[in-house]
């Protein structure tokens, strides 16, 4: 029975490993992307994940909701107004405001991603690899308005149905 399990276990691994063979097709300069990322990661890990945990923890269900419409209606710029800043009292200064809102903005990103993160580490072999194939997807998608052409893979799997 373990001997399955572990086999199960293998099998579902593989299919989250890296795309090593189209890799090299569309991230030439990996080597350097995988240093900026660490870099990057080690911050994030280092600074953003522990203040992201400390807000939600000390900060009640119902006012990160109020946080998080706040920014989704600053984001909805199709029904906003030109610029909001110019809503803001002229007595507050405009670059502490700024600050304030984006650093709010930053850590309510990120402890709106701290369940994400729990999925990504047990899913993925090659963190980095998981997340370029991911970003690549994502983009793809957008580029065709949410209809990309099917991949050769692709193409050659149902035509073999």
């Amino acid at each position: 029975m373990r001997f399955l399990a572990a086999l199960l276990l293998a099998w579902l691994a593989a299919g989250c490993t890296a795309m090593t063979d189209r890799a090299d097709a569309y991230d030439p300069w990996e080597g350097m992307n995988r240093k900026t990322f660490a870099f990057n990661d080690a911050i994030d890990r280092a600074v953003l994940k522990p203040v992201a945990q400390g807000y939600q923890k000390v900060t009640p269900g119902f006012v990160r909701e109020g946080v998080n419409n706040f920014f989704g209606n600053l984001e909805d710029v199709g029904t906003g107004l030109n610029n909001p800043q110019w809503y803001w009292p002229r007595y507050i200064d405009n670059d502490t405001l700024y600050w304030s809102i984006f650093g709010l903005d930053k850590v309510r990103q990120r402890a709106n991603l701290l369940k994400a993160e729990t999925v990504l580490d047990e899913a993925s072999i090659d963190r980095y690899s998981f997340l370029r194939d991911a970003w690549w997807q994502r983009r793809r998608n957008q580029v065709y308005d949410g209809n990309p052409p099917r991949e050769k893979e692709e193409e050659e799997e149902v035509l073999k149905k």
